[in-house]
């Protein structure tokens, strides 16, 4: 069955969660690809902190790595602003604003998050936007654990969400008091899936994407290795994914022998992306590198 977003969210709203997980797993792409940006180093004598976040970005893929940021790290300041917050509403209900404030918060800071997209050849504002103008690279990785992935949904308006911090709030209060039946149990779950799902939402200027998040618990991680508060490399063993090819952009110049010799390393191919000026499309094409 072909997935759509539709059907998805569909399964959610009716609370078959278990059906809804299992129908986003089974959907996810065999492979996707991740765009990376090389900053454009200047002359200079010293010690240059632009190259060495080129040289970070390049050791990470050469060492089996990924950067998985933290939600303040984005470079979008509207991520996660899905759901909305009425506080004249809270207050006339008796709830603490600073309490619903933090469940907000609580789900927001509990992850790190990768970006992913469907896209390689044709969308030419990916390899300008994250790709530094084509100076840049992608790399294509096969997914092995597609448990960790998620599409996003591309929405015109947000969504008022104070019945739901409300309701959550009451039903962990009785949790923590266990005095939680379990009906309120099921409903404490449903009500946690949709504050979860916030995060795979984004307005829809942004559809041109077709973007997959990967989604790793912060908590999880905390237990072997110390996250920032950017974020945090992981191995892409322990994330599931794993390196399946190289793909230069049209003017990435400075760093090209070093990422073939690093494909080199890896075992995968490189590839170097053209346009053709006798095509009638904006498509992009790729020819392996030898």
């Amino acid at each position: 069955m072909e997935f759509t977003m539709h059907e998805y969210l569909r399964l959610i709203n009716n609370d078959e969660l278990n059906k809804a997980n299992e129908y986003r797993i089974e959907n996810i792409p065999t492979k996707l690809y991740k765009y990376i940006g090389l900053n454009d180093v200047p002359e200079c004598s010293y010690n240059c902190s632009f190259e060495k976040l080129n040289e970070c970005k390049l050791d990470s893929l050469k060492n089996n790595e990924l950067w998985l940021s933290t939600c303040q790290n984005f470079n979008d300041p509207f991520e996660l602003k899905t759901l909305f917050i009425d506080e004249d509403i809270i207050i006339k209900n008796k709830y603490p604003i600073e309490l619903v404030n933090q469940l907000k918060d609580s789900y927001y800071n509990g992850f790190l998050i990768g970006c992913f997209t469907t896209n390689l050849t044709n969308n030419m504002p990916m390899w300008a936007h994250y790709a530094s103008n084509h100076t840049g690279f992608c790399v294509e990785y096969k997914i092995n654990k597609p448990k960790f992935f998620y599409p996003i949904s591309y929405e015109l308006t947000r969504a008022p969400a104070n019945t739901l911090c409300m309701k959550s709030l009451y039903l962990i209060r009785k949790y923590m008091n266990n005095t939680i039946t379990d009906k309120e149990k099921k409903d404490l779950n449903f009500y946690n899936s949709l504050l979860f799902h916030n995060s795979i939402i984004k307005n829809k200027s942004w559809e041109y994407e077709n973007e997959y998040r990967l989604l790793y618990s912060k908590e999880f991680t905390e237990k072997f290795v110390n996250v920032s508060a950017n974020g945090v490399l992981l191995g892409n063993n322990v994330i599931g994914i794993e390196t399946t090819g190289i793909y230069l952009g049209i003017s990435c110049e400075k760093y090209k022998d070093r990422l073939i010799e690093i494909g080199s390393e890896l075992g995968v191919d490189v590839y170097q992306m053209y346009f053709d000026d006798k095509s009638e499309t904006y498509e992009l094409s790729f020819k392996k590198e030898v």
